[in-house]
């Protein structure tokens, strides 16, 4: 069975999250939840 409308936000572990994808996640979520 394939569940589509999913999606992830992904990134690698061994890069420091910056401040930048920071705000785009929050976005992203906030946007999504809206």
């Amino acid at each position: 069975e394939i569940t589509l409308g999913g999606y992830w936000l992904t990134r690698l572990q061994s890069r420091t999250e910056t401040p930048a994808m920071q705000q785009f996640a929050r976005w992203l979520l906030n946007t999504a939840a809206a």
